[in-house]
């Protein structure tokens, strides 16, 4: 009851929260660099993370609110919850190394990432910065989903 119920709910909220602020403050500063949005993105990610953490190990678990026999322990929980928290959790790896490729590139060849600024033409440039967000979200996103794709298909409910 205390680790899995109080500790982690509290941890959880406190990592939702600090989450949801730390993409208010890059939101307010600026978007104008693949770096940052790439964070926002991983603080998406680990907020869904974490609120599903909460649901399926404080709620389920810890506070045994949802119990095997309640409606949507039955009808969400194993299409749901769970395949999507293992998604959220690839997703936020897969995110972390893309952030950690792209700040390589940055460091290491700065030649062959151009950093652009959101200036002059700033629909040009925005559309040519989120083209770049994308090509490092996507292929995370595509191989975190691709190998939870049995988690999608391991229960299955039989009524009685």
């Amino acid at each position: 009851f205390w680790i899995e119920g109080v500790a982690l709910s509290s941890v959880g909220l406190f990592g939702v929260i600090g989450n949801i602020l730390t993409i208010v403050v890059l939101a307010k500063i600026t978007l104008g660099n693949v770096f940052n949005q790439l964070i926002v993105g991983l603080c998406i990610v680990d907020t869904l993370f974490n609120i599903l953490s909460i649901v399926e190990y404080s709620l389920k678990k810890g506070f045994k609110l949802i119990t095997y026999s309640t409606p949507v322990y039955v009808n969400l929980w194993p299409q749901f919850v769970y395949p999507l928290h293992n998604v959220m959790y690839s997703a936020s790896l897969f995110v972390t190394v893309a952030i950690a490729i792209e700040r390589y590139l940055a460091v290491c060849h700065p030649f062959f990432v151009r950093q652009e600024q959101v200036v002059g033409r700033p629909s040009r440039a925005s559309s040519s910065l989120m083209k770049r967000t994308w090509h490092y979200f996507l292929p995370a996103f595509f191989f975190s989903v691709a190998i939870n794709i049995p988690k999608f298909m391991e229960f299955r409910t039989v009524y009685r």
